[in-house]
């Protein structure tokens, strides 16, 4: 039986970093290239046909929503494939539940997508990103995935995006649960759409890919209101009708673009 094709979409991170410690503790994020990083695991091709795609190479700390809705785009847009079984996004620690979660809830197919990263660079003498990488590109490649949702595979776990979280700052393991290990339903009719046919576009508009109307938006919790999106975080939305999960509103619209 013919592979199948696994996509790594890579945003750099300390899987991605470089230094001249060989503990990992001095080391520049995202600095070696998806390329790089994939030549190092040769085994990786017995597993599936490896498509590399670098959407940038940063430290996950400065990925903004513009970063989270080209992703969305890739996957929706590459999961449209036949010969794709599944998609692999190396990431950062620091907001990988962020991310995680935010591709849960607007990623429309229920092809697995699998987020990893590494508590250790590659330079390190005790590097962890070979490992967690390999883990991924299994998971992504495998039937027991579909229709799980998103994961994140890190440490030998593989756990759900809803329940992730990081816990320390140093330990290999950092990545873990706060919930259950048990995979939820995708959200592939999630109340939370980015996709065009979301909206009620008016003629002159368009969507959240390209250019629209950025709007402020707070969630309510216990009658408090908590911005959620704050001025270096926007999310794009566009129209009249905008639908949104239970609980979050429209406070303001920013700036027309």
């Amino acid at each position: 039986m013919d592979k199948k094709t696994v996509v790594v979409l890579a945003t750099g991170g300390t899987i991605a970093g470089a230094g001249t410690d060989s503990r990992g503790i001095v080391y520049k994020s995202g600095t070696i290239s998806l390329e790089t990083l994939l030549s190092a695991i040769p085994e990786l091709s017995e597993t599936a046909n490896i498509e590399a795609i670098q959407i940038c190479n940063i430290n996950s700390d400065d990925i903004t929503t513009q970063i989270w809705f080209e992703l969305v785009k890739k996957i929706n847009d590459l999961a449209k494939r036949e010969d794709v079984a599944g998609f692999v996004i190396t990431h950062g620690t620091d907001i990988m539940e962020e991310t995680a979660y935010f591709l849960n809830l607007t990623v429309k197919t229920a092809k697995p997508v699998i987020v990893t990263g590494a508590m250790r660079p590659p330079t390190a003498i005790d590097a962890d990103g070979n490992a967690n990488l390999s883990l991924a590109v299994r998971t992504a490649a495998s039937q027991d995935a579909y229709g799980k949702g998103v994961l994140v595979a890190f440490a030998g776990k593989v756990i759900p995006a809803r329940h992730v979280q990081k816990y320390s700052a140093d330990s290999l393991d950092a990545i873990t649960t706060n919930g259950s290990d048990t995979p939820s339903r995708h959200t592939l009719k999630s109340e939370f759409d980015i996709s065009p046919s979301s909206f009620d576009l008016p003629p002159n508009m368009y969507n959240p890919f390209s250019r629209g109307r950025w709007y402020r938006i707070f969630m309510e919790s216990n009658g408090t209101k908590q911005t959620i999106v704050d001025s270096d975080i926007e999310v794009s939305l566009s129209g009249s009708n905008l639908k949104l999960p239970k609980g979050f509103h429209v406070i303001d619209r920013k700036y027309d673009i």
